[in-house]
C-alpha cells in the first residue's frame, strides 16, 4: 500500500471518527430529551391523578353536606308535619275529612321514605360514622331492593377504619363495579371480598354474570363504558393496582389492591 493511500485512508478515519462522535452528541442529546420529554409526561400523569382524587373527595365531601342538610332540614320538616297532620287526624273523623288526612299521610310516608333513599344515595352515613366495611353492606342491601341483584359481602380482616381518602376512593369504585355488574354483566349473584394481602387491602368484586373480552375493554380507549380506566387510575394514585379476570359466559372479577398506609 503507498504511502499517499494509507493517508488517505488516515484521512477518512479521522473524518469518520468525527462524524461518529457528532452523531454521538446528537443521539445523546436526544436521549436526554426523550427522558426529560418522559419525564414531564410521568408529572403530568401523577398531577392528573392527584387532581382527579382531589376532585372525587371533594365531590364526597360536597354530598355529604347535602345528604346532611337534607336529613336534619327535610326530614326533620316532613316528619314533624307528620306528627301534626297525625294529631289533627282525630278530629277529622268528626268533620268528614277522614279520608283526605289518609291521603295526606300516605304522601307524607312516602316523601319521608324518598329522602331517607335519597339521602343514602347521596352519601351514606355508614361510611363516615361505621366505616367502609359497614357502609359496603349497606351498599349491598341497597343493590339488592334496588336492582334485585343478590350481593355477598365477605370480610376476611380485622374491621378497621381507612383515612379518609381511601375510604371514599374504595367505596366509589366498589359502586362504580357494583353499577356495571346490575347494568351489563346480567348476573344474578356478585360477591364482594375485603382482606388483605400482607401490607394491601384487598378488594374483590366478582360476579357470575355473562363475562366479556378483558382485552377488547382496555384497548377501547376512551370509549371507556365500564368505566374501568377511571377506577384504575383512581387507585393507580393510592399506589394500588386493579387486576381484571374474566371471560365471555364464565363472569368477571375485578380486584384492587392499595397500599394501607395509603
Amino acid at each position: 500500500m503507498s504511502d499517499a493511500t494509507l493517508h488517505n485512508l488516515q484521512e477518512r478515519v479521522k473524518e469518520l471518527t468525527v462524524q461518529l462522535a457528532v452523531a454521538n452528541a446528537a443521539m445523546g442529546n436526544q436521549t436526554a430529551e426523550y427522558q426529560k420529554a418522559q419525564e414531564q409526561i410521568h408529572a403530568y400523569e401523577r398531577q392528573l391523578r392527584k387532581l382527579a382524587s382531589e376532585l372525587c373527595l371533594t365531590e364526597a365531601r360536597e354530598r355529604k353536606a347535602i345528604a346532611e342538610d337534607l336529613h336534619d332540614h327535610l326530614g326533620q320538616a316532613l316528619a314533624f308535619i307528620k306528627m301534626s297532620v297525625a294529631q289533627l287526624r282525630g278530629n277529622a273523623v268528626f268533620c268528614g275529612f277522614e279520608g283526605t288526612f289518609d291521603s295526606v299521610m300516605t304522601l307524607l310516608d312516602q316523601a319521608i321514605r324518598y329522602t331517607r333513599s335519597l339521602t343514602l344515595e347521596i352519601s351514606p352515613p355508614a361510611l363516615y360514622e361505621l366505616g367502609f366495611e359497614a357502609a359496603i353492606e349497606d351498599l349491598a342491601e341497597r343493590f339488592q331492593r334496588k336492582h334485585g341483584l343478590s350481593v355477598e359481602v365477605e370480610s376476611q380482616s380485622e374491621k378497621g377504619q381507612f383515612s379518609e381518602e381511601v375510604t371514599v376512593l374504595l367505596y366509589k369504585s366498589v359502586q362504580e363495579l357494583l353499577t356495571n355488574v346490575a347494568k351489563h354483566a346480567r348476573a344474578a349473584k356478585s360477591v364482594v371480598r375485603i382482606g388483605r394481602e400482607g401490607h394491601l387491602i384487598r378488594v374483590e368484586v366478582e360476579d357470575n354474570g355473562q363475562g366479556f373480552d378483558v382485552a377488547a375493554v382496555e384497548h377501547a380507549g376512551g370509549d371507556d363504558h365500564f368505566g374501568l380506566l377511571s377506577i384504575k387510575e383512581r387507585v393507580k394514585y393510592l399506589g394500588g393496582t386493579m387486576q381484571v379476570r374474566s371471560t365471555p359466559g364464565r363472569g368477571a372479577s375485578v380486584v384492587l389492591l392499595i397500599p394501607s398506609s395509603a
